[in-house]
């Protein structure tokens, strides 16, 4: 048995392993090890494991917060919030360092919001909305420093068409379709 941050991993003479997460904390979990060949060959390696939160809300209004791995949210009834933090360095673009998540049962007609307050860096306006934030393939994209050539995927919205997605952006509230289908962006 080893101790990871964010769980326990078990390793068997044969190579295979299982890991158990605590369900206390979330995050890439890490282990860095070295094999030895029966002939003496060592090799270094890296094992990564997502240890993603899986959150289950309430019927009241309710707010989550991404984690780095790839976190699963099933918020239900209510007017819901997941927010994402800007977790990697200030002037990268991409995600932010959020893993790929998905809520699952996102409902505009709730009132359910997805807040990138905290992970865009502050900058965006109507004008250069397009360098920060794009929809393709059914998933949400940003460049959190708006410089529009490092898209990475932030969230899978399950079944809600484009039009219905409601992001905040700073003070702003808008539906994603307002954003991503005006003259000012080209989707």
């Amino acid at each position: 048995k080893i101790e990871g941050l964010y769980g326990t991993l078990i390793v068997d003479k044969n190579g295979d392993y299982s890991y158990l997460p605590n369900g206390e904390k979330f995050g890439i979990e890490t282990f860095a090890y070295e094999t030895t060949s029966v002939i003496g060959i060592k090799e270094a390696a890296t094992l990564e494991i997502n240890v993603g939160q899986a959150i289950t809300a309430s019927e009241h209004a309710d707010i989550a917060v991404s984690s780095a791995a790839d976190d699963v949210f099933t918020m239900g009834d209510g007017a819901d919030t997941v927010s994402f933090e800007n977790l990697g360095g200030l002037l990268e673009g991409g995600n932010g360092n959020n893993g790929l998540d998905e809520w699952t049962d996102y409902d505009s007609s709730q009132g359910d919001v997805i807040d990138l307050t905290e992970l865009l860096d502050g900058e965006q306006t109507e004008v250069n909305l397009d360098g920060y934030l794009k929809y393709a393939d059914g998933k949400l994209q940003v460049d959190r420093n708006g410089g529009g050539d490092e898209f990475e995927d932030l969230l899978v919205v399950a079944d809600a068409a484009d039009t219905s997605v409601l992001i905040i952006w700073g003070d702003i509230e808008d539906p994603l379709y307002n954003l991503l289908t005006s003259e000012l962006l080209i989707g």
